[in-house]
């Protein structure tokens, strides 16, 4: 049995966890900067969303890290 590599998939890895949370930031953060009545609502949306995505990715990644430190 050969032990695999961390992160698994490399690359692909790394963009299934960002890419929407790129996604969100690109659009949500300058709509939110252009549409005057709906700033405060749009930039609490995304800065939460950017947050608790970072917090699950964090966690996906210590669930995915598991096996490789025990």
């Amino acid at each position: 049995m050969e032990v695999q590599s961390f992160p698994p998939g490399g690359l692909k890895y790394w963009l299934c966890w960002l890419l929407p949370l790129g996604v969100v930031a690109v659009v949500f953060i300058p709509l939110a900067l252009a549409w005057r009545s709906g700033r405060p609502v749009m930039l609490s949306f995304a800065i939460a969303f950017l947050f608790v995505g970072g917090a699950l990715c964090m966690f996906g990644y210590s669930i995915d890290n598991m096996p490789y430190y025990m």
